[in-house]
C-alpha cells in the first residue's frame, strides 16, 4: 500500500463525548487505511491508556458494520488500523517495543513529536507515505553508504533478511548480492 498525504481526510464523526480524550486527530483514506493519531503527555499517561486506544478501535471502528459501511468504501479497511502515537519525551525502549509489537486489533506505531508539525505531516515519517522501493526511477549517484543509510531507515533487519532469502531478489549475481547484503547485515549487527 503506497498513499498520499493530500489523499487523507478528517474523520467527521462524533464518537461518546467521554471517548474523545483518547485521540486527537483521526484520518482516513476511504480505501487504505484510517489512523488514528494522539500525542501522550508522558510515559505514564502512555502506559496507563495505550490499550483504551486500542480497545477504542475494536469497539467502535472495527465492530461498527453500519459506520463501516457509511463511511468507507473498502469493507476491508478494518485491517488497516494504525494508532499513531506521539511522545516528546524519552520512552523505555521495552515499553516502546511491547505497544508496537502488539498488533491485536490494530497497528501500533510510535513516533517522536515534533512541534513544527501537524498530525498529518507527522505521518509522512510512516514507510506507507514513502515510496522508496516503488518507483521505477533508479538513481545512478547512489553509492554504497547511501544505499546503506537509506536501506536500515526503511527496513529492520527482519525485512532485509526476509528480502534477501526471497528467491526473486534479484535475478542478476544474485548469490553475490544476497552474500553481501548478507555480510553487511552481519557487520550491522556487530556494530549494534
Amino acid at each position: 500500500m503506497s498513499l498520499k498525504l493530500a489523499d487523507l481526510i478528517e474523520l467527521e464523526h462524533t464518537f461518546a463525548e467521554d471517548l474523545s480524550y483518547l485521540y486527537d486527530k483521526i484520518l482516513y483514506n476511504k480505501e487504505n487505511g484510517i489512523f488514528i493519531i494522539r500525542l501522550m503527555e508522558n510515559e505514564e499517561e502512555l502506559k496507563k491508556e495505550w490499550q483504551e486506544l486500542e480497545s477504542f478501535v475494536n469497539a467502535y471502528l472495527q465492530n461498527d458494520e453500519k459506520f463501516i459501511a457509511e463511511t468507507f468504501s473498502n469493507q476491508d479497511i478494518i485491517w488497516d488500523i494504525y494508532i499513531v502515537i506521539l511522545v516528546d519525551f524519552e520512552i523505555a525502549n521495552k515499553l516502546k517495543m511491547e505497544i508496537e509489537s502488539d498488533r491485536f486489533f490494530c497497528k501500533k506505531i510510535i513516533l517522536d513529536y515534533k512541534s513544527e508539525l501537524n498530525y498529518t505531516e507527522h505521518l509522512a515519517e510512516l514507510s506507507l507515505f514513502q515510496d522508496f522501493f516503488a518507483t521505477g526511477d533508479v538513481d545512478s549517484s547512489i553509492n554504497e553508504d547511501n544505499f546503506k543509510i537509506n536501506l536500515t531507515k526503511n527496513l529492520n533487519n527482519e525485512k532485509i533478511e526476509e528480502l534477501i532469502s526471497n528467491p526473486g531478489f534479484i535475478d542478476l549475481e544474485e548469490k553475490e548480492m544476497r552474500e553481501a547484503v548478507s555480510d553487511w547485515l552481519t557487520e550491522v549487527d556487530n556494530d549494534v
